[in-house]
C-alpha cells in the first residue's frame, strides 16, 4: 500500500529556489520557500484597421 504522507516536502523542493526550515519556539517547524512567480503576459494593442462597426 501507498502511503500518503511525506509527498509535500518533495513537491516543495521541486517547486522551490530556495528554501529555508526553522523550528518554532512552541514546537513544529516553520517552512519559508521561494517560489518564481510567472511574468505577466504583455498586453499587444488592438490594430486600428480591425475595428467593429456596429
Amino acid at each position: 500500500m501507498l502511503s500518503e504522507r511525506g509527498r509535500g516536502w518533495n513537491i516543495v523542493r521541486r517547486l522551490a529556489s530556495r528554501v529555508d526550515t526553522s523550528s518554532s519556539p512552541g514546537g513544529g517547524k516553520v517552512v519559508r520557500a521561494e517560489v518564481a512567480a510567472p511574468l505577466p503576459r504583455p498586453v499587444r494593442a488592438r490594430r486600428p484597421d480591425r475595428q467593429v462597426v456596429g
